[in-house]
């Protein structure tokens, strides 16, 4: 399992936005599963939550990672491809896909609006100025959240999930503040906001 799966495709994003595919994604990330456990924890049929297991295994979110006979039943396990999945923002300039680019636009968009519960209010007329900021700095950031893996991964095995994101968080860190792209894009970002920080 990798650390992190940037997502770039339209098509995979769509699994990623269905409430239902991003739920059995979550657990899957966390644990094992076989399609009835999943079905049982989704409190759903076996067979829906195959369809969407389906979904996700085509959209390379999920793979089978082993099956088991019970009671002359074969069961096949599924585990998510990464332990975080993160969206590249470049989507929004592609407006061939409307759900995509709506979806995506939104989430930037409440990003920036999210900022003034930090005194940070930036004007409606700026936002393109700010998603300009933000989509550079976010994707540079992904690039190099994609490329870390540890050398010795089955050492994280036995580490709680919160301390591996504790440590996944450090390593994501040290190799950021190395890159000089994104220290520059972060510099920008950072210029930009304090201009509409209120004191």
């Amino acid at each position: 399992m990798q650390q992190t799966m940037v997502v770039r495709d339209k098509e995979v994003l769509k699994s990623l936005i269905s409430p239902i595919r991003s739920k059995i994604l979550q657990l899957l990330i966390n644990e094992e599963l076989a399609v009835q456990q999943l079905a049982n924890k989704l409190e759903t049929s076996a067979g829906s939550a195959y369809y969407h297991v389906k979904g996700l295994q085509d959209a390379g979110l999920v793979e089978e990672t082993r099956t088991e006979m019970e009671k002359n039943i074969m069961m096949r396990f599924y585990r998510a491809v990464a332990r975080q999945f993160k969206v590249d923002f470049s989507i929004i300039t592609d407006e061939a896909d409307e759900e995509v680019t709506k979806w995506v636009k939104s989430r930037v968009e409440s990003i920036i609006t999210g900022l003034q519960a930090y005194n940070i209010v930036i004007p409606k007329e700026k936002f393109p100025d700010a998603v300009k900021y933000l989509t550079e700095l976010v994707n540079l950031e992904n690039k190099i959240k994609e490329e870390i893996s540890p050398t010795s991964p089955e050492l994280l095995n036995n580490i709680a999930p919160s301390i591996r994101e504790d440590i996944s968080s450090l390593m994501e860190m040290y190799h950021q503040n190395q890159d000089n792209d994104l220290i520059n894009a972060r510099e920008k970002l950072i210029s930009f906001l304090r201009k509409y920080e209120k004191t």
